[in-house]
């Protein structure tokens, strides 16, 4: 019997100290990942004031990738960040055409026309679809923090505002990524 006690105490401690060590997801800003520039893989920002982050996205790609290719003289930015929520695909994107990337260059985020940088977020779920996107109304900004060729990082800060068919305005702040390039 005082085996038996015993074993039912271990596990009750176990299990009080698996459930004190799991935390709550953050929804504030300071739950965001910090502004680093090591190509540690991370993207966060606020939409609407709610903490976005990235996890992988089952069945609908990777949740996290930028393509940009300086190496090969191709100039196309592409930075694509998916997160399911509940029963909703949430997700964040940002592009330019043939601009060539440097450290410490801010680069608007406007309408995708001509060769321009744009920004776009998305809502997609049950009887909700939405496509938000910046215009040269409704527009932000890319900020290169660090660009490394060598070893294919590239790091940023963002914000915008983006606008959908209805008129209804998404504001994206406080964004920063640290990632790698392929």
């Amino acid at each position: 019997m005082k085996g038996i006690i015993h074993w039912i105490m271990l596990f009750s401690s176990s299990l009080i100290l698996i459930f004190a060590s799991c935390k709550k997801e953050g929804t504030g800003i300071d739950s965001l990942p910090g502004a680093t520039q090591e190509g540690r893989q991370t993207f966060g920002c606020m939409i609407n004031g709610i903490a976005f982050k990235t996890k992988g996205v089952l069945f609908h790609g990777p949740g996290l990738d930028l393509a940009y290719q300086p190496a090969y003289g191709i100039y196309d930015f592409y930075l694509n960040a998916d997160r399911k929520k509940n029963d909703r695909i949430l997700g964040v994107q940002i592009n330019s055409e043939d601009i060539k990337l440097e450290a410490g260059m801010t680069i608007p985020l406007v309408d995708s026309k001509n060769g321009k940088a744009s920004a776009s977020f998305h809502d997609y779920g049950n009887l909700v679809f939405k496509d938000y996107n910046t215009n040269d109304q409704i527009k932000g900004e890319l900020i290169i923090t660090h660009l490394d060729s060598v070893k294919r990082i590239v790091s940023g800060t963002f914000w915008f505002d983006a606008v959908d068919d209805t008129g209804e305005i998404a504001e994206v702040r406080e964004g920063r990524f640290d990632l790698l390039f392929h």
